[in-house]
């Protein structure tokens, strides 16, 4: 069976956007990879029917060293077909080590296609499980508890084992500067009188000041009445004196005299109860830092935090060094030489030998993140990945393309059409003239990016410098969809 087939490799469920890894970093790594592609017969139509594909990945583009085969039932739908590998035999640990790997394909009883493809990086994501290097999250988060590690770097999770136990004490730091004095505080309520003292010796008397002058005398009292003429006998006793007069005024007093010497201090009473403090005045200022005490000893490590999301697929390297050149064609065989003697008529010309082999010209790379697809209500073709030129100088002359682009939607898309395309300076955007060269009626899924591979020959071109690269148009309305797009990459090789 003639067999023309346009691959597209893909991991589904390892490959998203870099804004989208936060939803699906805590789901489980698949342990398949999704090989999708279309099948011809000899006629060029498209198979429609069941056959046993097999699938073997080797450790050399030419080996024979198989490391993991599969085959598998696959229908094929108008040539479109999608298959798993590794469902019923899985790939194991050793398969996808990191060394080059290289796919053979096999349908039915037929001889495996030539040549095999090299696997890419993506599948290299069965590994995702286990991160072995740096990560670069936005935030951490576990299921069934919520973020762990913020935006900022803050550990948000459980303290537990964060913080080992305090280290010893450091020596004490010198004592600072004593601060100014606070201002006096009112003074409090006085304590209640001590007894009082013993009464000092009495001073000397000082000197007596002049006699004020005589006041009025006061008016006599009234004469008593003449008692009766009694005998003489003896002489009684004297008659109670009358009432004194009133008092006169008393006259103004003399200037004091001087004050006699102190005499000696009595002994102090006892002390009175401690009056009520007053408020503390205002601290002052704090003294200077003593030097810091030594360092404890480090607390036991934490555990380990949870393991961070997939990083996105890195780019495919360079392409491989050019190929030999063929062969030289054999030498065509030598006409018949004339008969001796005179001159004859010349010769006929011999054959010209077979053409040689055809050989590799060069080649041109270049990767990008390139456009959105377009509408094609406003524009046909357009170029959405990054491209790259060559020179073509004649007919004869073929170059092979391929190119990948990362596509993907936040809210789910469809109707994109891809194909690989060329561009004369000056000229519209071109398609392919291979009309099975074509990926039709893709879609994603939200929140789902995936990468699309196109390959294809261009032949019969005429001289002059092209540029192609990875184009395409979605149905009306639909290009907004496609909102999550992402790196591209083209090669292309020239051959004789």
């Amino acid at each position: 069976m003639r067999i023309r087939f346009v691959r597209r490799l893909v991991s589904m469920g390892v490959l998203v956007g870099a804004s989208l890894l936060a939803n699906v970093a805590a789901a489980a790594v698949p342990g398949t990879i999704t090989h999708q592609g279309r099948l011809f017969d000899a006629n060029g139509a498209p198979v429609s029917q069941t056959l046993d594909v097999t699938f073997t990945i080797y450790d050399a583009a030419e080996g024979t060293k198989v490391v993991w085969t599969e085959t598998l039932s696959i229908a094929f739908d108008n040539g479109y077909f999608s298959a798993n590998l590794g469902e019923t035999k899985p790939f194991g640990d050793t398969v996808f080590d990191g060394s080059p790997r290289y796919i053979g394909i096999t349908i039915g009883g037929d001889d495996e296609m030539k040549p095999r493809a090299r696997v890419g990086s993506v599948p290299y994501a069965l590994v995702a499980g286990d991160v072995r290097g740096d990560i670069n999250p936005t935030s951490v988060s576990i299921e069934g508890v919520g973020v762990v590690i913020d935006e900022n770097g803050q550990w948000m999770g459980d303290p537990s084992g964060l913080v080992g136990p305090a280290g010893p004490a450091g020596p004490a730091g010198a004592p600072g500067a004593a601060g100014p004095a606070g201002a006096t505080g009112p003074m409090g309520p006085a304590g209640s009188a001590g007894a009082p003292g013993p009464a000092g010796a009495q001073g000397i008397p000082g000197v007596a000041g002049p006699a004020g002058p005589q006041g009025v005398a006061g008016p006599a009292g009234a004469p008593g009445a003449a008692g009766a003429q009694g005998a003489t006998g003896p002489q009684g006793p004297a008659g109670a004196m009358g009432p004194a007069g009133a008092t006169g005024a008393m006259g103004p007093a003399g200037a004091t005299g001087a004050m006699g010497p102190a005499g000696t201090p009595g002994p102090a009473g006892p002390a009175g109860p401690q009056g009520v403090a007053g408020p503390a005045g205002p601290q002052g200022p704090a003294g200077a830092l003593g030097p810091t005490g030594a360092t404890g000893p480090m607390g036991p490590m934490g555990a380990a935090g949870p393991q961070g999301p997939i990083g996105p697929q890195g780019l495919d390297g360079p392409p491989g060094p050019q190929g030999a050149a063929g062969p030289q064609g054999p030498m065509g065989p030598m006409g018949p030489a004339g008969a001796t003697g005179a001159t004859g008529a010349t010769g006929a010309v011999g054959a010209t030998g077979a053409q040689g082999t055809s050989g590799f010209l060069g080649s041109a790379y270049a990767n990008g993140l390139g456009a959105s697809p377009v509408d094609s209500a406003t524009q046909a073709y357009a170029f959405i990945g990054t491209t790259a030129n060559v020179v073509v100088s004649g007919q004869s002359q073929s170059v092979f393309v391929s190119a990948t682009k990362a596509l993907g939607s936040s809210m789910g898309a469809s109707g994109l059409t891809l194909s690989i395309c060329r561009r004369v300076a000056g000229q519209a955007v071109a398609p392919t003239d291979n009309g099975f060269d074509y990926l039709l009626g893709l879609k994603v899924g939200a929140n789902q990016m995936l990468p699309f591979t196109l390959s294809t020959r261009f032949t019969g071109l005429a001289a002059g410098t092209y540029e192609f690269g990875l184009c395409g148009y979605t149905t009306p309305g639909q290009a907004v969809n496609w909102d999550s797009n992402d790196w591209s990459r083209v090669t292309l090789i020239l051959a004789q």
